[in-house]
């Protein structure tokens, strides 16, 4: 229903410095460290994670763009070619900001992040947004 993609769309805008900052994490390299021989740690937990700073604006463009997707209930060849016409004034980040975005999207918790059907049409989105960045259809 219109509601799910309301949520999931808001979910993303709502705190959108954080979530990229989240997102910022998997292109510094150092992310599963912090749980690397402590089983009592979580291995999708990256609190000491480096953030790639130069990467903060275009990825801020790339999840304001899926937001506007989800909310527009766009298909996936729409999405796959929004991110593509977002992205092609940044020629050469395709690679860390597809990292970035499979890190959020392998990250989406229910219920603690959205409920289950926003989650679902969040990930998929995200989804998209990878193939696109990787180039694949």
């Amino acid at each position: 229903s219109r509601i799910h993609y309301v949520q999931a769309s808001w979910s993303l805008l709502k705190n959108c410095d954080a979530v990229v900052r989240y997102c910022c994490r998997a292109a510094g390299g150092q992310q599963g460290l912090w749980a690397k021989g402590r089983p009592d740690r979580s291995r999708l937990a990256d609190p000491q994670a480096a953030i790639l700073e130069p990467l903060l604006l275009p990825l801020e463009l790339v999840i304001c763009t899926v937001a506007e997707e989800i909310f527009a209930e766009s298909g996936a060849e729409q999405v796959r070619l929004r991110i593509r016409e977002t992205v092609k004034a940044m020629p050469g980040l395709e690679q860390q900001l597809s990292v970035c975005v499979a890190y959020l999207r392998d990250r989406v918790g229910v219920p603690r992040d959205l409920p289950l059907p926003s989650a679902k049409v969040l990930r998929s989105y995200l989804a998209e947004t990878y193939r696109a960045l990787r180039g694949r259809e």
